[in-house]
């Protein structure tokens, strides 16, 4: 299943009528959000599990990135690791921004392909 409904920051996707559980992403630059229905065969879900991996980087990578580079500017440094300079923050941050946008992108290709598919 490569179905995703996607919605604005401040919506719920249109159509999510799927009576199966559902995996979600959103992106953390622009606040869109993706869901994907799981299904009764969870190695057709591939869907669910794009999603999953960029939800799962965004929680473990971008948003320490973030926080850091917020601590750093305000010079409080206390979420940095040690020693990190406000470059060095910022040079992190934009790492795991094209991170995430590499990873929306896909998901976006996907989802056309999906369409197509249907």
């Amino acid at each position: 299943c490569m179905k995703f409904d996607v919605s604005g920051p401040a919506g719920v996707p249109d159509g999510v009528t799927d009576t199966y559980d559902q995996e979600s992403y959103t992106d953390p630059i622009t606040g869109y959000a993706y869901i994907a229905s799981l299904t009764d065969k969870p190695q057709n879900a591939i869907g669910a599990k794009i999603l999953r991996e960029a939800q799962a980087y965004a929680v473990t990578e971008y948003t320490p990135a973030r926080e850091c580079y917020d601590d750093a500017e305000a010079g409080t440094f206390t979420r940095c690791p040690g020693g990190t300079t406000l470059f060095e923050a910022e040079a992190a941050l934009l790492e795991k921004e094209r991170g995430i946008n590499q990873r929306t992108s896909f998901i976006d290709i996907v989802r056309q392909i999906g369409y197509l598919t249907q």
